[in-house]
């Protein structure tokens, strides 16, 4: 998960994009010349908003790129969208392709394998790579991608640093950091762009409790991101030197080339495409190869069993209902125990947001719970529950 989209950035406004009108009378013009700050003005670029290119129409400008970023902001449907759209273009080229993802960390690269061959599951992987605890956004976001990956035969790595580590960082100096994490730490850190470093502190200062992080382990922390998953991917392009990559990544990583991009250029020697699906923050020159403004999508809504669970000593129990809650109206009551999921077992959210993930409202779900009618006294129901 990146800064950028722990902390947030700026409303961009895509109406006011470099509309400049300037009104010179020819009597002050004739009186005043223009002085070099008018000059630098009349440099301004500009961005012809009727005369845009489409993304069908730049694609084949990729083609030669060995590797392609695509950002994302990560709850937003039409950037995952882009980036399928990026991977299938590239994927009917002849060269092999190889898709890098920051949403996977790099300990638990063998449960993508084996999902990409079919020895798991999707939800095996979703428990194995423990999704919803290290990374936790929707996953029918990111599910097509890695269909496609799986059906086409692409090569999924996983980019990203354990949890554990970049925790650890956070809030002490890395050369605290017990051998176990320190094994995890990229080769270098660089911290010569003091450009990236101003916008971070921008970021830093914005928003957050600075008691719990000082800027220090914050900086620290997101170049600890950049070069992990710079490093990561470059080890498998010098493994593999006839595969191309594309990378998937939180904008705030990409953006102005100065997280993972820079980084991985100077690894090896690779100058990548940037594309960004839109963009919060400041528009500016260099902020990308290209900026799209894709139209808004969203997710329908998930299925729901209208419970509030309370985790407590490897068990689920029932706190409370929402309104309308169709578990509720089968029966089920606080205090109860949440067994069982259409026959998966569940002992924690995490559990829960696997069994469920794919399932929209209206499906009928078998839930196994334990009920205590009196001390010492304990009965398993089964109840059938319509997701609302």
């Amino acid at each position: 998960m990146s800064i950028y989209s722990l902390y947030g950035a700026a409303t961009l406004r895509f109406a006011c994009l470099l509309l400049v009108l300037v009104l010179i009378s020819n009597a002050v013009a004739a009186a005043e010349p223009l002085d070099s700050s008018a000059l630098s003005v009349a440099q301004t670029p500009v961005v012809p908003l009727t005369e845009l290119p489409r993304l069908a129409q730049i694609q084949t400008q990729l083609d030669g790129r060995r590797v392609v970023f695509v950002g994302e902001l990560h709850e937003q449907l039409q950037d995952h969208r882009i980036q399928l759209e990026v991977i299938r273009h590239l994927a009917a080229q002849t060269q092999p392709l190889a898709i890098g993802v920051e949403w996977f960390q790099q300990p638990f690269q063998e449960a993508i394998d084996r999902y990409l061959t079919g020895a798991i599951d999707v939800r095996t992987l979703l428990q194995a790579s423990e999704y919803y605890d290290r990374w936790g956004y929707d996953f029918r976001l990111y599910a097509p991608i890695l269909r496609f990956a799986r059906t086409h035969g692409i090569p999924v790595i996983a980019l990203n640093l354990p949890t554990e580590l970049t925790r650890a960082a956070a809030r002490q100096d890395l050369g605290t950091l017990p051998p176990a994490l320190r094994k995890w730490l990229p080769d270098r850190l660089d911290r010569t762009d003091e450009d990236y470093r101003h916008r971070l502190k921008r970021i830093y200062h914005s928003h957050g409790d600075h008691d719990k992080i000082n800027f220090e382990h914050f900086y620290t922390v997101q170049l600890l991101w950049d070069e992990g998953m710079a490093q990561r991917a470059a080890h498998y392009l010098d493994m593999h030197p006839n595969t191309r990559m594309v990378i998937l990544a939180g904008s705030g990583h990409l953006a102005h080339g100065a997280g993972i991009p820079n980084r991985l250029r100077r690894r090896t020697g690779i100058d990548g495409a940037i594309l960004l699906p839109g963009w919060e923050g400041q528009l500016e020159t260099g902020l990308a190869d290209y900026l799209l403004l894709p139209a808004a999508r969203q997710l329908p809504e998930p299925g729901r069993l209208g419970l509030a669970l309370l985790a407590k000593s490897g068990r689920l129990i029932v706190h409370s209902f929402t309104d309308n809650s169709s578990a509720k109206a089968a029966g089920v009551k606080t205090n109860d125990v949440l067994l069982t999921i259409n026959d998966q077992p569940v002992k924690t959210i995490s559990d829960v947001r696997v069994a469920l993930w794919d399932h929209p409202p209206g499906d009928v779900m078998q839930v196994r719970i334990q009920r205590t009618a009196r001390p010492g006294e304990e009965r398993p129901i089964t109840f059938e529950i319509t997701l609302h």
